[in-house]
């Protein structure tokens, strides 16, 4: 069965891949004829949404911040009073936001890499930096870094929502943009938002970097993605949206066609700026270097979390093969994992037409990457930061008022199972 799942999975992958190499082209100025193009896309080849289609609205901004943060400090203050009600006392509060990666987190905030050090290794240089080094400056030396960490998420999914917002409602309009950030909100993973982990920041950094891309800012969106790239791997991948975004504004292949040369030297002036988050990378591999010798110190440390890079049909057929062999132990791990896989694939699959050639290429890209992990744990609060998806979800429900309904009340039930579940130490992680 293994196997087959694997061949089928291949195939689509290819299928796809070649369909958005297709879509790209078209959208560079390549002339398909119009009925394969439809077959594509539902939207015109040389169709370009204008900057500013909807004007964003700087009270629902306010609306969108202030409610953001007040979810999430019920999020905080909900588990804490059920604790001190159950078991009458207040000692363990930290405990209920430090598990699994959240405890590493705080050993390099209070230690730094260079302190952090386990079997005499530098094992937690696996971590990207980041979020640990803004939590940091915020314990001034001294303060207690377990509530600077969650100001941290807290302020950072604040302010990733409202450029959710912004970014949404450019191409979508109110509605959609107001419904995506719901979507986040309430995914059953999104608890992650406001615990000790980099979950708020990556949303923070690849939400904002996106709207810049959508502005045509590639220098604040450049900027941005080194931060983004300095918080998790996955950083490097607003490259892929920008560099889309950059080559379809100028029609590259279109305006060569009719003998006009000096697009290409506009797009190559902005490269470097598209290039940007690198720059990340490379400082992250500096911070290897620096504290194990090795700038690719981290593909050595990741063995002992039994991490690493496998391609997303092995993936999913070792979590099948898992599930078979020890049902009771891997089930609230991988079979989780296996439907979101599958959930999100439809959506995808159901929203290609529908939308941009650079958000459908980035959110292909995502999905891949996010599941090309050996020995996968994660999955959902890797997703939880996929944007592009929730304003998929966004966008598929709207002509429906069942399923705009019933998305977000199975979505919130969903969250607060996944939520207590984990603070109860299921392996939700």
């Amino acid at each position: 069965m293994e196997s087959i799942v694997s061949i089928t999975l291949n195939i689509l992958f290819l299928i796809t891949f070649i369909a958005l190499v297709l879509r790209i082209l078209a959208d560079l100025g390549v002339n398909f004829p119009k009925k394969f193009y439809n077959i594509l896309s539902s939207t015109p080849t040389k169709t370009i949404a204008p900057i500013n289609l909807h004007s964003e609205s700087k009270q629902s901004i306010k609306y969108i911040f202030l409610i953001a943060i007040v979810f999430r400090l019920l999020n905080i203050l909900v588990p804490i009073i059920i604790s001190v009600i159950a078991m009458g006392e207040t000692t363990f509060i930290e405990g209920i936001f430090i598990r699994w990666d959240g405890y590493h987190y705080l050993n390099l905030i209070e230690n730094g890499y260079a302190g952090a050090i386990e079997n005499g290794q530098h094992l937690f240089l696996v971590f990207f930096p980041l979020y640990v080094w803004i939590v940091r400056i915020f314990t001034l030396g001294f303060i207690n870094p377990v509530w600077p960490a969650l100001f941290v998420s807290t302020l950072c999914f604040a302010l990733a929502c409202c450029y959710l917002y912004k970014f949404v409602v450019i191409d979508y309009g109110e509605k959609i943009a107001r419904r995506s950030v719901l979507y986040i909100s309430i995914f059953p993973f999104a608890f992650f938002f406001g615990e000790v982990m980099t979950e708020s920041l990556f949303f923070l950094t690849t939400a904002s970097s996106l709207y810049y891309i959508r502005k045509h800012k590639w220098g604040i969106a450049g900027i941005i993605g080194i931060f983004s790239a300095l918080t998790r791997m996955h950083g490097l991948l607003l490259i892929i949206p920008a560099g889309i975004e950059l080559c379809s504004h100028y029609k590259l292949f279109e305006k060569a066609k009719n003998g006009e040369t000096n697009h290409f030297l506009s797009v190559l002036s902005r490269v470097p700026l598209v290039l940007l988050p690198l720059i990340g990378t490379g400082i992250y591999l500096l911070l290897n270097y620096y504290v194990d010798g090795n700038p690719f110190a981290f593909l050595i440390h990741q063995e002992h979390w039994a991490q690493g890079a496998m391609w997303f049909s092995e993936t999913i057929t070792y979590m099948l093969a898992y599930i078979k062999t020890d049902f009771i132990y891997n089930n609230p791990i991988f079979i989780p994992q296996l439907i979101m896989f599958a959930f999100f694939s439809i959506i995808f699959a159901l929203s290609f037409r529908k939308h941009k050639t650079s958000y459908i290429v980035f959110a292909f890209a995502t999905l891949i990457l996010n599941f090309s992990l050996a020995w996968l744990l994660s999955a959902g609060r890797y997703m939880s930061c996929s944007v592009i998806f929730f304003i998929f979800m966004a966008t598929l429900v709207d002509n429906s008022k069942p399923l705009r309904i019933i998305t977000p009340v199975l979505m919130i039930a969903l969250y607060i199972f996944t939520f207590t579940a984990h603070l109860n130490g299921v392996p939700i992680m």
